[in-house]
Order: C-alpha cells, then structure tokens, then sequence
C-alpha cells in the first residue's frame, strides 16, 4: 500500500543500495527493470534512476517483483480488459462486418450464444512496447510519468500536503491519507489543523474508535461528523439518516455541543437536520445544560440564524449588513456580486479588508470570477452541489464597471503577493503545461488536477480509443461507453454508442453509419453481456479517428459512461473509464498501459459520468468530471440536451484558475515545479492566508 500511495503521488520507494560482498545488478537487468516499466507508462527520475542502478542483483529482482503489482493495478494492466471486448481482433474485425452480420451476432449474444462462437479467434498483433527487453523503442505518443525518488519524509510531505487541501479530497485522496495516518502511527485527527475541515472529519469518520478523542471545535462539525458516522454526506447537501448511536458516542458529541460556541445559531442554520440528530443522542439521558436548553428553543422556534438575520437586512437595504458579513470572509465573498448590485460602491470599500482575511485559493477563485462575469453569457448553477440537477441562466447579473473592477483586482493582487511569493523566495521555474491545469475544484470525483484541464493531443496521435470496464457477478449490467459528437456551433452531428454501433465514416464532408473500411471516423466494439462471463467482467471500446471525424465537420466528441441499468457506479465491485490514444489502432494490445492518458475508477451514487471532451480542430483533450443530467438508455437521447449544457459548461471551465494563475506573483528562480507536481498539487498551498488571519 505505501509504493501505491507514493507511485499515486509520482514518487518511488527504491531499497538501500546493495551491500559490498553482492554481486552489481547489470545494465541490462538495470534496462529490463526500465522497459518494464516503461510497459506500464512510468519512468524513474535521475535520483529515482540512480538509486536502481545502486541495486543487487538480488534486490532488483525482489524490488521489481514487489513494485510490479502496483504498477499493473494503478494503469489498469491487471483487469486484464482485452478479454472481455467481443470482437478480440477490434478494430478491424468489426470493420469487415456488414450491419447485418453485426446484428444478428449481437442479438444473438443477447439471447446467450457464447460471443467465442461468433467471433473470430484471436491473432496476434504486433507488440507496442515489448516487456522485458532491455532497449525499449518507445513510439512519440508515449507520455511516460515520471517518478521521483521518494525519502523518508515523502509519506509526512504528502499527509502535509493533503491535510492543507482546501477542497474536498478526491476519494483517492481520502483513500491515501488514511493509510499515511495509520502508517505513522498519528494521534486522532484534530481538524483544526485541516484547511478544509470536511477533509478532517473525513479522516476521523475513517479512523473512529471508542479510544478517539476528537478536537471539534463547534457544533457543525458535529453534526458533520455524526452524518459521515452514518454513511451520510458531509457537506451536509442531502438529507442524513442518522443510525442509532452507542452510549459512549452519545455521550462524547453531546460533550463537545455542551463547549461548543454559537449553539444556538448553528441550530438554527440546520434545524431539520440538528432536530433528526438530537432525537438519536437524547441529550435529557445526561446534564448538558448549554445543550438541552438549545434543544428546546430549537423545537419551540425561537432561533435565528446568521443566514437569517443577512437575509432580513438584505430585503430591507439595510447597508449595516456589510459590517456583519466582513465577520465571515468566506459569505462576503460568495455575495460580493449580490451585494454591490444592492448598494454600489461603498461595498468595495468594505470588501478591501476582507481580502486580507481570504485564503490563496479564495483569492484566485474571486480574481478568475472577476476577469470573465462581464462576458459570460450564461450561469451554471447546481442546487447543493448536485451537477446532476444543474440549472442554466442568462447571465443577467449588473455589470461591474471597470474601474471598480481594478480596484477589487488590485486588492487581490496585493493579497496574493502577500501570501504566495513567501513560500517560494528563491522563485520557481514552472512547466510550459502550468496554463493548461486547472486547480482542484470541490465536488471532483476523479482526478487530483481540476475540471477544465487541457491535454493537447500530439501531431502523430491518429486514433483515440476509450473504453468502459466493469465488473458484476451474477447480474447482467451495462455501463455504456459513448460519444456524442457536435460542429462548432454545438449542433449535434451524430454519436457512437451501442445502439449506433458498427462504424462512423466521413463522405462529403458528412458523418455517416456505413460498412467497409472508407474513411472511418468511429467505431465500436460490440455489446458484451457480462453474465456469461464467470466473474462478470465486460469491456466495451471505441476507436475515434480524428482526421475524417474533423472532415465530417465535427469541432467536439462529448464522452461519457452511463449507466443503462441504472445501478449507481459504487453498487458494483468495479466500473473503469480509461482513454488512450496512439499511432496505428492495429499496433499493440487492445489496451495499452503506456498509451493511457485517463485511467478513472467511477465511484460514486451517480448513473452517469461524462469524462472529457475533445476539440477536433484544435487536437486537445479536456477534462470535465461531470455528473450531468442524461438519458442513462443510449448516448443518442443526450444530444440536444448536451448542445446547452457543454457551451455554458466551458464558459464555467474557462473560468476557473489554473496553476500558473498560482504562481503569477512569483518570481523566475531555481525551483523546479514539476509538470507531475503540478497534476497532484504537490507544493502548491492553496489553503494559504495571511499570518494575521
């Protein structure tokens, strides 16, 4: 688990160097050990490197034999995926079909006939990367990722890091820091040192024991803890059941409610919720005063919210609300557009403080928010949260002059340089890809860089093939993978999915399904039912090929899994999306690990995921992580739905900050940002305020 962890994060355990009395690993064991990993999609840094070359003979092998698993389990080699595809020879066994033929087969598997006996047996196909050579010939298209030499301290940097997030962990992430937690033997999470205290709660729901002593400091951590000891949400966004809780839990929440300050005020903000919790704590069982007098004031309605009494000074004008805001930074902010169209500018005067008071990720969020609400044309708005319920609007909100827009600008800026250039005083020397990652953003499910990062997809790649994986034993489910494909204007062209299955070609500048090899666009690999398989294991591919898709007018692929039976990702063992792309589709195994740009386990209560985006013309893919509402029963039905939801979708995208948007007030030095640093967020401390704050 620890290698799991570190090779997560871009760094590599490598064992002491070898003792004098044994025998030198030699280069070419050294090279077989880099070809193999090469396979897999990594490669060791210098120091990584150096410290292999140190090696035994004796400990290679064991090195190598220990950190293979993991690299096979984290690129997705060990699910083994072209064994569950229909067509093995895809794609051009699936392109010698007639719809016909391709039919009647899939109706046929449907019905229970083994697809073995309506397919072709499979031949062999020239190898991509040979395992186990020691000289490796690696095609362009090849991104390898690289990996630091790990040192005693890397597991206390990467719980550092992870513990100064300022937005929700990924479940990866809260998977990670777990076992760093137990693996240095650390105290019960106090969440006051969490920058995002979700992310402590998170870590003491995960390691809760009768033995544990949590430092919460306020009664909404509670209630956010008592949820995710429930199985609930701890944003607190969904409706919580709470379970029945022992005696001795009862009695150490309703002891910190008996310290906690603004009882009464963080009742009232959740009263529905903290009137279900209560009821499962029986705070008359003991003598908590502070707290069964709360209880009854909150039953008898006699309490009043911060949210509350903001909201009875807003619907009067009454501008004294601004003075009663600037207590919390972080609602200011959320109102700052709200509150100037209510009283102009002499909210700017009172808002320059508060900037002082924000953390570096509020800041950027606010300085991208200001740069680009004049031109938006359109809001994207997900009640609590939720993508999948998300709302679009005009964007009719008043227009902020640019002068104040300078000055509100300024201020940030002054608050950034206050903040960031200390951390880094030699300076940095960033990646030319540092404008292209997005900064993590709350609600991701997938990856540790955020929404809206752009991938460009090198001049050789010629093919994209992306594929859905899942696993279900003894029950015949379906998780789709598809694409929906779009001209500039976002009108809808056409889509690939299993029930427009077989291929997509190009003629006159067109998107057709037809039959034959002529100017493929798209392609699919067939149906599997995954019953008939004794695990139930299914894959299902697609091949997109650029050039013709970009001669049939197509500007955007939309992919997304969906889930036709409607289970929810996290009701199976396993659901995967992976996307790769290369040269020749015919080149190499139906699923190459070095070729793999996304590898996405999908968990989660969602029926449907849409992963990325690629612009044809400008040959870049982007990452979108979204939820979206859709017709779970084919790609097909979600067209017209995705010619509104992706335009305002991107608008929101551009509109986030990116890591070199972090690093703007830093000067040029020696520091050497990694573009691997940059995807994990290693080293960037979005959490950051002021020493005063």
């Amino acid at each position: 688990m620890s290698q799991l962890v570190l090779i997560s994060n871009n760094y590599l355990s490598v064992p002491d160097a070898r003792d004098v009395n044994e025998v030198p690993a030699s280069l070419a064991e050294v090279g077989t050990v880099l070809s193999n990993m090469a396979y897999y999609g990594y490669a060791p840094s210098f120091a990584a490197l150096a410290a292999i070359q140190q090696l035994s003979q004796t400990t290679l092998a064991h090195f190598w034999t220990s950190v293979e698993p993991t690299f096979s389990q984290l690129s997705a080699a060990d699910r083994e995926m072209s064994l569950f595809v229909v067509y093995k020879n895809f794609p051009a066994e699936v392109l010698s079909l007639k719809q016909g033929e391709y039919w009647t087969a899939q109706i046929l598997m449907y019905l229970g006939a083994p697809a073995s006996l309506l397919t072709q047996p499979e031949a062999q196909r020239p190898a991509l990367v040979q395992p186990g050579s020691a000289s490796p010939t690696l095609h362009p298209s090849l991104t390898l990722k690289k990996l630091e030499l790990a040192e005693p301290t890397t597991l206390d940097s990467l719980y550092q890091m992870l513990r100064e997030k300022s937005v929700r962990w990924t479940p990866t992430q809260r998977t990670h820091i777990g076992f760093i937690h137990y693996a240095l033997g650390l105290p019960p999470a106090n969440i006051e040192h969490f920058r995002f205290k979700e992310n402590g709660i998170a870590l003491l729901v995960d390691t809760w024991s009768a033995t544990h002593h949590p430092v919460l400091k306020n009664a909404t951590d509670v209630l956010r803890l008592a949820a995710g000891l429930s199985g609930g949400d701890l944003s607190l966004r969904d409706v919580v059941v709470f379970r029945s809780f022992k005696r001795w839990e009862r009695k150490l929440l309703l002891s910190i409610l008996e310290k906690a300050p603004n009882l009464n005020e963080d009742f009232a903000a959740r009263a529905q919720a903290w009137k279900k919790l209560l009821s499962k704590l029986h705070p008359g069982d003991y003598a908590f005063v502070r707290v069964s007098t709360a209880y009854d004031a909150l039953y008898n309605n006699k309490l009043t919210s911060f949210h509350q009494t903001v909201e009875q000074a807003l619907s009067i004008g009454d501008i004294s609300v601004l003075d009663t805001l600037a207590t919390r930074p972080g609602e200011f902010v959320r109102r700052l557009h709200q509150l100037y169209a209510l009283f102009g500018e002499s909210v700017v005067q009172k808002f320059r403080p508060v900037t002082r008071k924000l953390s570096a990720i509020q800041l950027l969020k606010l300085q991208s928010y200001l740069r680009t609400i004049n031109s938006r044309q359109t809001l994207m708005y997900p009640p609590n949260g939720n993508w999948s319920r998300v709302q679009i609007a005009a964007n009719n909100k008043v227009i902020i002059p640019l002068g104040v827009l300078t000055i509100l600008l300024r201020d940030i800026g002054e608050s950034l340089l206050a903040l960031i250039p200390p951390l880094y005083p030699e300076g940095v020397a960033l990646p030319p890809e540092a404008r292209n990652i997005k900064l993590q953003t709350n609600d991701q499910e997938l990856a540790p860089y955020g929404r809206g990062t752009v991938f460009a997809i090198p001049e050789d790649v010629r093919f994209i093939r992306t594929a859905s994986y899942w696993e279900q034993p003894g029950q015949t489910v379906w998780f789709d993978n598809g694409w929906n494909f779009f001209n500039s204007k976002w009108e809808a062209l056409s889509s690939m999915c299993w029930n427009a299955p077989g291929l997509l070609a190009e003629k006159d500048g067109q998107l057709i399904h037809a039959e034959g090899a002529q100017n493929v666009a798209a392609v699919f690999s067939g149906d599997p039912v995954n019953s008939d398989e004794l695990h139930g294991r299914a894959c299902q591919l697609i091949d997109l090929y650029l050039e013709p898709l970009q001669k049939a007018g197509v500007r955007y692929a939309v992919w997304n899994i969906l889930s036709y039976s409607r289970v929810p990702f996290d009701s199976v063992p396993e659901v995967l999306a992976t996307l790769q792309w290369g040269e020749n589709p015919e080149v190499g195994a139906l699923y190459e690990p070095a070729r793999a740009q996304m590898v996405f386990p999908l968990k989660g209560k969602n029926l449907t995921k849409y992963v990325a985006m690629i612009d044809v013309q400008a040959r870049k893919l982007v990452y979108l992580d979204a939820n979206f509402p859709g017709d779970v029963s084919s790609a097909i039905s979600n067209s017209e739905r995705l010619s509104l939801l992706m335009p305002a979708y991107l608008e929101y995208l551009r509109a986030l900050p990116t890591v070199t948007d972090y690093f703007a007030s830093v000067a040029v030095g020696p520091q050497v940002i990694t573009k691997e640093a940059c995807f994990t967020g290693v080293g960037l401390n979005l959490g950051a305020t002021s020493p005063a704050t």
